[in-house]
């Protein structure tokens, strides 16, 4: 009975995600064909789970860590979840084209090759459980590593983007209010102009009134002389607006010409807002999908 609890164990913690399963099959290796423990971590490089994989056993080998041929020998390794008797661990880490790294695992006890294909004692279940537990824990530990640095790098370029969305978003706030004391500026030198023209009209039949004048009152010298005078005035008052009217139209064309600038320049930011504002959303998404597929896999 005791067994069949630890296989059922067994059975439901491995099925938690697709790679963290545990494969059995007979290979050639240098003591001959026996019988292999494998498992896939996907998306790792080969030089750092290699790495990691003789780091774990690193503190628990009774001998420095050697290669066989291409296989990694961790001689009398003490593994105590799996057995009190020490493990001599043949181990093949390969990454075919499918992007896996591949782990090929032989353990031999007492000199002999342990085979899941024969357990019949509680002790044997023990091995087993304990075996796959520990490529599974270690398969887990990559994967969730290699999960971080890309949530780290997600991050970042997270906040890269976000951070020039804001940068771009201040940028049109500003734009948008400069575009607006501008038309503010145009719409009243329109009105003040306006009036301007009303008083060259003024002038202008003021003007003309005064050279009729003038023109009856030519034989009163003194009469004429004050009439030369007032014309004098009128048309140095008109010369005055006609500045007014052409340095207000002059800033007011200009003011049009910046409006239509600003208004390309507005259109070009949220081009770059619109595509930005997508990538945030994406990159946003792609935190959170790393953050619980972590989660999910930890757990």
């Amino acid at each position: 009975m005791f067994s069949i609890v630890l296989l059922i164990i067994g059975l439901v913690t491995f099925s938690q995600e697709d790679f963290l399963k545990v494969e059995n099959d007979t290979i050639g290796m240098s003591r001959g064909e026996q019988v292999a423990y494998i498992i896939y971590i996907p998306e790792v490089t080969l030089d750092r789970t290699e790495h990691n994989w003789k780091k774990q056993f690193s503190k628990v080998s009774a001998s420095p860590i050697t290669y066989k041929t291409n296989e990694i020998l961790i001689k009398k390794a003490k593994l105590r979840d799996i057995t009190d008797k020490p493990i001599n661990i043949y181990s093949l880490l390969i990454k075919p084209d499918n992007g896996r790294v591949k782990i090929i695992a032989f353990f031999e006890i007492d000199s002999v090759f342990f085979t899941p294909f024969k357990t019949q004692t509680v002790e044997d279940e023990k091995i087993n459980y304990g075996i796959q537990n520990l490529l599974i824990r270690f398969a887990r530990s990559e994967y969730v590593s290699l999960l971080k640095d890309k949530l780290f790098d997600a991050k970042s370029k997270f906040r890269v983007s976000n951070s020039q969305l804001k940068k771009l978003e201040r940028e049109n706030e500003k734009l948008l209010k400069d575009k607006a004391s501008l038309g503010l500026k145009v719409k009243n030198n329109a009105t003040e102009l306006r009036g301007l023209e009303n008083d060259n009209t003024r002038l202008i039949q003021q003007i003309e009134d005064k050279k009729d004048a003038i023109a009856s009152i030519r034989d009163d010298d003194e009469l004429f002389e004050i009439g030369k005078k007032q014309l004098k005035i009128l048309k140095k008052e008109k010369r005055k607006v006609d500045k007014s009217i052409e340095k207000i139209t002059k800033l007011n064309i200009s003011n049009t010409i910046k409006i239509e600038k600003l208004g390309k320049e507005a259109e070009k930011i949220k081009f770059q807002m619109d595509r930005l504002e997508a990538e945030v959303d994406e990159r946003g998404e792609k935190v959170t999908e790393l953050k619980n597929k972590i989660e999910r896999i930890k757990n």
